[in-house]
């Protein structure tokens, strides 16, 4: 397990999402860095079938959507 332990007050089916999509990171079936990926105003930074290259990923200056601040200038 990557993740630390979890609260006692995180619910047992979350717990169980959190270590099953950590199962398919660690597999490579899931790909946080693949699309469909929305910046924070809902706008496509990253299509559906398209993956981030280590250049974007360092380059990255958007927050995905969910996020909530501002990156400062």
């Amino acid at each position: 397990m990557l993740l630390t332990e979890f609260s006692p007050l995180v619910p047992d089916d979350v717990q169980e999402a959190v270590e099953a999509k950590e199962k398919e990171i660690l597999d490579g079936t899931f790909d946080v860095f693949c699309g469909p990926i929305n910046d924070q105003d809902g706008n496509e930074a990253v299509a559906a079938g398209e993956c981030m290259s280590d250049g974007d990923m360092l380059g990255m200056s958007f927050f995905v959507e969910g996020v909530v601040g501002e990156i400062p200038e």
